[in-house]
């Protein structure tokens, strides 16, 4: 069986319009500007910092830990 995993995107103006609210865990992702946020479970999109990447092909890599 096949699994498909899929993100949550958007445009930066629609993210910082609705300022969702992710899960914990949860990864959000700007198609324009192809940065990625995190979501803690409580904090607005607006108020969540980006995450530390460089492409977006870094997130196929193998995490170095489970935390953070």
């Amino acid at each position: 069986m096949a699994v498909k995993f899929q993100l949550r995107r958007d445009t930066a103006a629609y993210w910082t319009a609705a300022n969702t609210v992710l899960d914990l865990g949860e990864p959000g992702f700007e198609t324009d500007t192809r940065k990625l946020k995190i979501g803690d479970g409580v904090t607005g999109w607006n108020s969540l910092d980006y995450t530390i990447i460089q492409e977006f092909s870094e997130l196929t890599n193998t995490p170095t830990t489970l935390a953070g």
